[in-house]
Parts: C-alpha cells; structure tokens; sequence
C-alpha cells in the first residue's frame, strides 16, 4: 500500500517548503459539465505549466512537485494503470494531505477532488 516512508525524502521537501515564500496546491476536481476526468488533470497540468513559464519569464525560481498519491486499484488492473476503466476515485490523497487542505472523505467521494501536486515559488 504505497512507498516506504523516507526519512530524508520528508526533511528535503519540508526545508523546500520552509524556503519558499508561496506554495500553490494544484487541486483538480471532476466538475459536473460532464467532461472527462483525464481532461480536467490536463487542464490543471497545462495551467500549472504556464504559472512556471510566467514565472521563469519573470525570473522568478519556482517548480512544480508532484502530490503523495495512493492507489487503491488492484496491481496489474487497468485501474491502477490508467486504462480504459480507470476511475478517479482509485486515486486518492494521503489522509494528511487531505486534511491540510480541508478535503473530506465525503469530498472525495462526491466531488472526486484530489491534489496532482504543488508548485513552489
């Protein structure tokens, strides 16, 4: 059920954080105009791409690190690889995460919202 905790990993993203001036969550949820969920990752994929173009064009330092993700579809199904049938609600955020961010379990579940990752300025 995911990646063993690394203790270095944890103190390298928190003195990151500690040195940025913002931290931008990159939050992506299912809206209900019926586009597909893949479309709706692309788009926050493709704003958070311009927010670091803008910044570089601006000379200002920034990048984008991916979310903690868990996974919960089975290995080796096309859930937990992304096929055909892969649906958003296999894809969820540690509860920490979540809970800094102000997302429930019931969030989740209805709204299908989920953080893809950060950018640091």
């Amino acid at each position: 059920s995911g990646k063993p905790f690394a203790e270095a990993k944890y103190h390298k993203k928190l003195s990151n954080a500690e040195k940025s001036s913002y931290i931008i969550a990159l939050l992506v949820t299912n809206s209900s105009k019926g586009n597909p969920w893949w479309e709706e990752i692309c788009s926050v994929a493709m704003a958070a791409q311009n927010m670091l173009l803008v910044a570089a064009a601006h000379q200002i330092g920034a990048y984008w690190s991916s979310g903690a993700v868990q996974d919960s579809g089975k290995p080796g199904s096309s859930s937990s690889s992304g096929g055909e049938d892969w649906e958003p609600r296999l894809v969820q955020n540690p509860p920490g995460t979540r809970s800094f961010l102000g997302l429930d379990d019931k969030d989740d579940q209805e709204t299908k919202t989920i953080c893809l990752g950060w950018i640091f300025v």
